[in-house]
């Protein structure tokens, strides 16, 4: 989007214009992992899909290296709190969605050489959400003829186009997802300090939708004999569910042309009454951060010490998947929400504004 002076002088935040993008992201978020099995598209702007804990620990400081991110990285992870608390595990690249059939025709006409290349991208960019990458694979594969460099084509296209954060829930919720928030608004903090109002209220971010559900006790403690076989104890096994309510929800937004379920699927929106779709509903991102945290210190143990490990992941330790099992919780995630209840307060009271 950086089409101007004044696009080069913002920050994303300043200038709508602007849009982030990481290219060769994937699976952990960094390129040194290389003995885990990942896939990267073969295109331009390649991106592949990384797993949540490690690209939200790797994007932490992109604000302080690359300032004109500005809160994106904030915006975008908290979009992926689900209205239970829980995140995807996979993040999948950003997509993008020209909305104005107007200005998608100005920008095609633009960057063409010919009317018949404006008109095949006029009609690739109003057909629904896409990525970078493919855009340039499509207009190779068909012979659209640019009359500007790929550069400035992609700069006219993501400044009249709207981002939308791609997930995926993968399985099981773990523990540790929403621990890095709060690194995350430090960071932005740390460079934007007059913005944190402007970013805790005056924002509004959507919930995530999976259709994946964490089971009431009833359905997933059952009583099995230990290790020696001499007494019993209590397990807690397979516990989510696919919902079928919530993918019944989720199919209402399928394509009967390519038979795909749209992008607006996974986002968790109001009732649907007859033929009329709920809206995705929003909030303001303190007030996310305070309903995260009510929910966190519901789920404590029946010590009311360690956060359960309920949705059948623990933390980031890989090596204690088994404590879900074991009926487990863990102390880290309460420290977490300790600080992250203090954190919510102090904006309430520094800024004097109700959640």
């Amino acid at each position: 989007g950086d089409l101007d002076e004044n696009s080069r002088a913002s920050n994303a935040d300043e200038d709508p214009r602007l849009k982030v993008y990481h290219v060769f992201s994937r699976i952990h978020g960094d390129l040194e992992r290389d003995y885990n099995d990942f896939n990267i598209d073969p295109t331009y702007f390649s991106q592949g899909p990384g797993n949540y804990r490690d690209v939200a620990q790797n994007r932490r400081n992109d604000v302080i290296f690359s300032p004109r991110i500005g809160s994106f990285v904030v915006k975008q992870f908290l979009s992926f709190i689900q209205a239970d608390g829980y995140e995807p595990l996979t993040v999948e690249a950003v997509a993008y969605l020209v909305e104005d059939p107007n200005q998608a025709a100005r920008v095609a006409s633009t960057i063409t050489a010919d009317s018949k290349s404006a008109s095949i991208i006029q009609a690739i960019i109003g057909g629904g959400i896409f990525r970078p990458g493919q855009l340039f694979t499509l207009f190779e594969q068909i012979g659209v003829d640019l009359s500007v460099s790929k550069q400035r084509a992609i700069d006219e296209l993501m400044a009249i186009s709207t981002e939308t954060p791609m997930a995926v829930y993968g399985s099981g919720y773990w523990a540790d997802h929403w621990e890095y928030y709060l690194d995350l608004i430090e960071a932005y903090t740390s460079v934007y300090p007059d913005g944190e109002e402007a970013l805790m209220y005056d924002t509004e971010l959507r919930y995530f939708f999976s259709t994946a559900t964490v089971k009431p006790r009833s359905q997933k403690y059952v009583v099995d004999y230990t290790y020696d076989g001499k007494s019993k104890h209590i397990l807690q096994l397979d516990a989510t569910v696919f919902d079928k309510d919530k993918v019944k929800e989720q199919d209402a937004f399928r394509n009967q042309t390519t038979g795909l379920i749209a992008n607006e699927a996974n986002w968790q929106r109001t009732a649907t009454i007859g033929k009329k779709k709920g809206r995705a509903f929003t909030s303001a991102p303190i007030a996310k951060l305070f309903l995260l945290g009510a929910i966190k210190y519901a789920t404590r143990d029946a010590y009311g010490m360690g956060i359960e490990y309920e949705g059948g992941r623990p933390g980031w330790n890989d090596a204690m998947n088994g404590l879900a099992g074991m009926v487990g919780s863990g102390m880290p995630e309460t420290f977490e929400l300790s600080e992250l209840l203090k954190y919510v307060r102090s904006v309430v009271e520094k800024f004097q504004r109700p959640l």
